[in-house]
């Protein structure tokens, strides 16, 4: 039987103190990262624990396989960081030393982009050039994906005194607004429209997370929250559609920064748990690989 080779991708994060320089160093293309900015960024993982993304991308890893095996698939699944250990480079070579028949890439976000999944993409071909290697560019559509965004959503939404007074923000991952992304704006609208209008959500938005970042992708999260406070609405949920795992921008850029600007302008706000290890997230991407096998 042949054995396929998946190569499961994501960003990447720092796990203590010390790999905190580097691994900004290592977003900005080797460039020396000011130590305000390192000491800033330090302080935000220090107050979540640390992000738990690797942890969380290899235990999908090991469900991913078991799930595909149950499929009829025998498959390989290893996991390979843009920015950090271990690097998508590092895995790749090992996985060549095994002679590997097929090799399919996919990142833990199912929507295509510019700076995300394309830059992927390079880096795997680059890595696998000349085998038999294919790459998922998206998977959104997957038909699971939505359900296990409902179940999140629908548990949430019944923390909140009245559902139908609640107004739901479905974020991810800004751009520079030199960067001119239609195919990434309008899968994530496309997204945001079916699972409000599954979860029969009448007031909803897509809002993007910016950081600290100016001139980047409109509407930013906290310009939403103000917008959404001025028209009347105390109930806000965010449902961060753009992050499948906890990491920083879950974990503190939500539920410490938004939530505080939330109570600071008086705003009830809740956020929708990642999907993380669920078991329905796993059948979607099991299914996204099966057809690409």
């Amino acid at each position: 039987m042949e054995k396929n080779n998946i190569l499961l991708m994501a960003y990447g994060t720092p796990s203590k103190k010390e790999d905190v320089g580097p691994y900004l160093k290592d977003i900005f293309n080797g460039k020396e990262v000011p130590q305000n900015v390192v000491e800033e960024t330090l302080e935000k993982y220090e107050k979540i624990g640390f992000s738990p993304l690797k942890s969380i991308t290899e235990e999908q890893a090991v469900l991913l396989e078991r799930n595909l095996a149950a499929l009829g698939h025998v498959c390989s699944v290893s996991i390979g960081m843009k920015h950090w250990h271990p690097r998508i480079e590092e895995v790749a070579s090992a996985i060549k030393e095994g002679d590997p028949e097929k090799v399919i890439g996919m990142i833990i976000h199912p929507f295509k982009s510019v700076m995300g999944s394309e830059e992927y993409k390079k880096m795997f071909f680059s890595a696998f050039n000349g085998l038999d290697a294919k790459f998922i560019d998206s998977w959104y559509s997957e038909e699971v994906l939505y359900d296990a965004w409902s179940d999140n959503i629908k548990a949430e939404l019944r923390k909140f005194s009245n559902i139908n007074d609640v107004f739901v923000i479905f974020t991810s991952h800004g751009l520079p607004s030199s960067v001119e992304d239609k195919i990434y704006k309008t899968q994530l609208e496309e997204f945001s429209s079916r699972l409000a209008e599954m979860n029969n959500i009448k007031n909803y938005c897509l809002a993007y997370q910016n950081g600290s970042h100016t001139n980047w992708y409109a509407p930013e999260v906290t310009q939403k929250l103000t917008d959404v406070k001025d028209k009347g609405f105390k109930d806000v949920l965010i449902v961060p559609i753009g992050y499948l795992s906890d990491s920083l921008e879950t974990l503190y850029d939500i539920d410490i920064g938004y939530k505080k600007f939330s109570v600071d302008i008086g705003i009830n706000m809740h956020r929708a748990s990642c999907l993380n290890l669920s078991d329905k997230l796993i059948s979607a991407m099991s299914s996204a690989i099966v057809k690409a096998l």
